[in-house]
């Protein structure tokens, strides 16, 4: 297991990941996302938001449904923000109650996905830093 915070979010032909300890946003497209997906397995902690109910089950269907066995953790933000008897939120409507403001990206398929790990990445400092607000979820 690598010793690797992973931030995530998967999309259609896009796997963006976010270091957190080389402080690097790397899209992994086509081909590479199963070197992305690699990453993820050998992390320590990986992170998303509305991953275990969306991200996770994408990667599993480039592996032809096979369950796909993550070493480390997986901090999903959505079931952290808010509780499992509501869905919650959006990423970019949760990032707003906690931020007032995003950085600009590019108006690319690329730019979103880089902003969508960010602002979850901003939600997971957030909470490590206990400085998260719940609005109606199990802050552990």
């Amino acid at each position: 297991m690598d010793n690797e915070t992973l931030v995530f979010d998967i999309g259609n032909d896009i796997l963006g990941i976010y270091s957190v300890e080389d402080n690097e946003y790397i899209p992994y497209r086509g081909n590479k996302i199963k070197d992305a997906v690699d990453r993820l397995l050998k992390a320590k902690e990986i992170v998303s938001y509305n991953g275990k109910d969306y991200d996770i089950l994408e990667i599993n269907r480039l592996y032809d449904d096979a369950f796909v066995k993550f070493t480390g953790t997986h901090s999903d933000m959505r079931e952290i923000c808010w509780s499992e008897r509501i869905c919650g939120k959006s990423l970019r409507d949760t990032y707003a109650m906690q931020y007032s403001e995003s950085p600009e990206f590019p108006d690319t398929y690329e730019g979103s996905n880089e902003r969508d790990v960010y602002e979850t990445y901003m939600l997971w400092r957030a909470w490590k830093n206990d400085e998260l607000v719940v609005i109606d979820g199990n802050q552990t």
